[in-house]
């Protein structure tokens, strides 16, 4: 019994298509699971470079500034509720870190807001709520928010509100 060429060629031709196509499925499939987390791994090495003394380092430069948190009291007396101070960490035109941190005399509570940047466009934002009793000498964090960005869209979230996100936003166009 003969088989033409033809047939043999022709029978070839599907499988190797199908084969292909069934690669290129599942690969496209394993590369989108790891876009993301590559994608936050990428984000974590670039803030490392970062240097978090500057005296140290000649390509960087930074700018502190700090003052005090005030509160009206019956719209003419100003009672001092506690302490703000910020650290920008910047190269020539090009912001690359920005850190807030508020301290508040009444409860003892600690907000640490930081903000990451690559070419002025925020890659990732962290905040901690944490107080610091007086009877203890360590800090206990209540809340604690880490959002990754990747142009300007927000990337590798978990039970995360949108309302939050929007705030997130605006503050960083307030720093830029």
């Amino acid at each position: 019994m003969f088989i033409p060429l033809w047939r043999i060629m022709k029978y070839a031709m599907k499988n190797r298509y199908f084969a292909i196509t069934l690669v290129a499925l599942l690969t496209s499939n394993l590369y989108g699971q790891n876009t993301t987390a590559s994608r936050l791994s990428q984000i974590d090495s670039l803030i490392s470079l970062i240097p978090s003394d500057v005296r140290n380092n000649d390509y960087f430069s930074d700018i502190q500034s700090s003052g005090l948190i005030h509160k009206r009291i019956l719209g003419m007396f100003r009672k001092q509720i506690g302490s703000v101070s910020s650290e920008t960490i910047y190269s020539d035109t090009l912001v690359y870190s920005s850190s807030n941190y508020y301290r508040y005399k009444k409860d003892s509570k600690i907000i640490i807001e930081d903000f990451y940047y690559q070419n002025n466009h925020l890659i990732r934002y962290n905040k901690e709520l944490s107080v610091k009793r007086k009877t203890d000498e360590n800090r206990t964090i209540l809340h604690k928010i880490v959002a990754y960005f990747d142009n300007q869209n927000p990337i590798g979230l978990s039970d995360f509100k949108w309302e939050t996100m929007k705030l997130i936003i605006v503050q960083h166009h307030c720093i830029k």
